[in-house]
């Protein structure tokens, strides 16, 4: 390698070293949790105002699932899925609160697959 090819190959991976990569704050996946006939299962956690909040889950039978976190002496639910059977997004934070992701099952129950990620 050539002097001038070696400082510029040096520079570039000084560079990348330099650069931040965003890194999970908080991260869980579970395979097979059961929830029972209309019982509820909760994931909670504390996330800062940018946060990004990464979810996907599947489910074996409908539930109603939901991010919630508390405000102003109510239940908020930002987001809202009737009968689902899976769902994935990015949540992103606006306020600095303890949020929830929560699963409900109707009659039959339900087993979950899910993971999050908070960044």
């Amino acid at each position: 390698m050539r002097p001038k090819h070696r400082w510029w190959a040096l520079l570039t991976l000084g560079i990348g070293a330099c650069m931040s990569v965003p890194t999970a704050r908080v991260a869980k996946a579970v395979h097979g949790r059961n929830v029972g006939p209309y019982a509820e299962h909760q994931e909670c956690m504390r996330l800062e105002a940018g946060d990004r909040l990464d979810y996907r889950f599947v489910s074996t039978e409908p539930v109603r699932f939901a991010i919630q976190y508390r405000g102003g002496g109510a239940v908020l639910e930002p987001i809202v899925r009737e009968a689902a059977i899976e769902d994935a997004a990015i949540y992103p934070v606006s306020e600095a609160q303890v949020y929830c992701l929560v699963w409900e099952a109707g009659s039959a129950g339900a087993r979950l697959d899910y993971r999050f990620v908070a960044h």
